[in-house]
């Protein structure tokens, strides 16, 4: 693969997407088109998890399984591609 993967990770509220606006703005600067990807954001999958989140209607396992579904989608159908185009 061409790409860079690039990860960042930290609690809520510690400056995360600052630095991913900042590096994301210098990698266009160079000529780059970086791809922005982040947890629990893949449309209906999202919907369906924020929404058993909020009425507590699934077991630690139906999260897990639904987080992995989530990210799996996200890898073959976001990061994979990119990471494949450069």
């Amino acid at each position: 693969m061409e790409g860079k993967l690039i990860v960042f990770e930290g609690v809520a509220r510690s400056g995360k997407s600052t630095l991913i606006n900042m590096l994301g703005d210098k990698l266009r600067a160079y000529g780059h088109d970086p791809v922005f990807t982040e947890w629990n954001s893949y449309g209906s999958l999202q919907e369906i998890i924020n929404d058993k989140k909020t009425y507590f209607t699934f077991s630690p396992l139906t999260y897990s399984l639904l987080h992995l579904s989530e990210f799996a989608l996200r890898y073959e159908e976001i990061i994979k591609p990119a990471l494949e185009n450069g």
